[in-house]
């Protein structure tokens, strides 16, 4: 059944090679193969004057397979999507029963409501990105955090941060701070278990999808596990990128931002029925994991505070740091 939903996926938005972000990543990977490629080029020998980058990782796994990108693509978006409907069919299998609805809601959200959103971020494209890669990998994340396996969330939201720091960063706060107000709230029984965690009562009748606490030591793990790999790594690009001397705050903010980009980073040029569509399905999803999952519940809690801290901090305050940080990728 999942492969016939990409089936559809494909036949309503079409799969593309060669276009968009793909420009940029798959010459990046020839000329990682070839380093001769494009002397002339400005973006791509710009973007290899700071190596590693944020693309280097990804683009560099795709140089091992020069010549054969267009086939490594294919397989690639193909795995990627059916990996992706697998994990959200996992997790929606959790509060929704009925396979056909939970079917209806994956078409509804890949179809009709396929290019409605805020900031440009998409959970799924018809293309091979980085993105889709790193989408499924939290997919996975999230539904080994609803099963209890907190250190296994750590360790895959690990390498989304070597693939793609901003989502690698935001996945890794929302699922450290969601784990820590668990711990904070929870009403304990005063055990602990042999996996190093702790049950807690809920308030509201047993349901079995609802994971342990997870007990200080294997928060403090996780944490510990992620910053000692991605944190060194995003550390370690910043430290790279601060050798150069930084653009006039402004110049740079309104070219990038306003200018260049604002479907991405500038919150007031976004159209009135994407705000309204990607809010009351965000507000929904509040309202329904208030009651249904404490840990989701938390996650969408830090979600929209994430999304209100961006928009003060950009339309507000105009800074380029936070900016940056493309907050409403939390939307997704």
């Amino acid at each position: 059944m999942l492969a016939s939903i990409y089936a559809l996926m494909l036949l309503r938005w079409g799969y593309e090679f060669g276009r968009n972000d793909q420009m940029q990543t798959l010459a990046y990977a020839e000329m990682l193969a070839d380093p001769s490629l494009y002397p002339g080029d400005f973006y791509l020998r710009g973007v290899n004057e700071h190596v590693p980058n944020e693309r280097y990782v990804f683009s560099l796994f795709l140089s091992l397979f020069s010549g054969h990108l267009a086939l490594l693509s294919l397989v690639g978006h193909s795995l990627c999507t059916l990996l992706l409907l697998h994990f959200m069919d996992r997790i929606s299998s959790l509060f929704i029963r009925r396979e056909m609805l939970r079917y209806s809601v994956m078409l509804l959200m890949f179809l009709p409501l396929y290019g409605i959103n805020l900031g440009g971020n998409e959970l799924w494209y018809n293309s091979f990105f980085v993105s889709n890669v790193v989408k499924t990998m939290g997919m996975a994340g999230i539904w080994w955090m609803l099963r209890g396996k907190f250190l296994r969330t750590f360790l895959i939201f690990s390498p989304v941060a070597f693939l793609q720091p901003v989502v690698g960063i935001q996945l890794y706060l929302l699922a450290s701070g969601s784990l820590l107000l668990l711990l904070l709230t929870a009403s304990y029984q005063g055990f602990s278990n042999k996996s190093g965690t702790v049950r807690f009562t809920t308030g509201f009748p047993a349901q079995p999808h609802l994971p342990d606490v997870p007990g200080w030591p294997v928060w403090i793990g996780g944490n510990v596990l992620w910053l000692c790999t991605a944190g060194v790594w995003i550390l370690f690009l910043k430290l790279n990128f601060d050798q150069e001397p930084a653009p006039q705050p402004d110049h740079f903010f309104d070219i990038l931002f306003v200018f260049r980009a604002p479907h991405h980073y500038w919150p007031p040029s976004w159209t009135l029925k994407n705000w309204l569509i990607e809010g009351s399905l965000a507000l929904f999803g509040l309202v329904f994991f208030f009651r249904k999952s404490r840990l989701l519940k938390y996650w969408f809690g830090l979600s929209f505070f994430a999304c209100l801290a961006y928009f003060i901090g950009v339309a507000v305050f105009r800074s380029t740091e936070i900016g940056a940080l493309q907050g409403f990728k939390a939307t997704i």
